[in-house]
């Protein structure tokens, strides 16, 4: 698909993405960003123009490009749809961008938008620039050695500044329960226990 063009929707649906095909739908879309386009924008109007794919896990997630235009210009947004509810994500791209990892930071993520519960839709600012893949791909080995040194540096302010989500077990500790389930394993005499 040539840059700028916009795609059309999958020949076959993903049964796995059951809200693919509103959140695809210009109309139906709309009515959904509207909300966004009149708090950020100070917009009274908006319409959608076209999508774009940007990846698509099937079964999974399927990520695409929103053109839009408002009373106050043209916008382009990121949307993914996921094929379960996905507030977490929603939620957890938030507290990360409130705790410094914002677009002042040099170190930075797109910022979270919204969460569209019935189409399960993220919607996030779309970030212009080259993304790593590409040079990892095709850049020289200084651009290369630079996106690498880059890419370890905002994951290790990620380590630092991100709010710890889920059960957080020390590491003696989950070596002492690999190590007690070891024993119980080679105590029972399962062949090849003690290998």
């Amino acid at each position: 698909m040539a840059s700028g063009e916009y795609s059309q929707p999958p020949a076959e649906w993903d049964p796995d993405l059951p809200t693919l095909r509103a959140a695809l739908d210009p109309v139906e879309l709309s009515k959904y960003l509207f909300p966004i386009a009149s708090s950020r924008w100070r917009s009274r109007r908006l319409k959608v123009i076209g999508t774009r794919l940007l990846n698509w896990h099937k079964g999974s997630r399927y990520t695409f490009e929103i053109t839009a235009t408002t009373d106050t210009g043209w916008h382009n947004l990121i949307g993914k749809v996921y094929s379960r509810e996905s507030f977490d994500v929603f939620d957890a791209m938030k507290k990360i961008w409130q705790v410094g990892l914002d677009r002042d930071s040099e170190f930075a993520i797109p910022e979270p938008l919204a969460y569209v519960p019935p189409l399960r839709l993220l919607l996030q600012e779309k970030v212009v620039g080259k993304l790593a893949k590409e040079v990892f791909l095709a850049g020289s080995p200084a651009e290369r050695a630079e996106a690498a040194a880059r890419c370890g540096h905002w994951l290790m302010w990620f380590q630092t500044l991100a709010p710890q989500q889920g059960k957080v077990m020390k590491v003696r500790k989950l070596l002492r329960r690999c190590e007690a389930r070891l024993r119980q394993i080679v105590d029972a005499g399962v062949p090849f226990a003690n290998k």
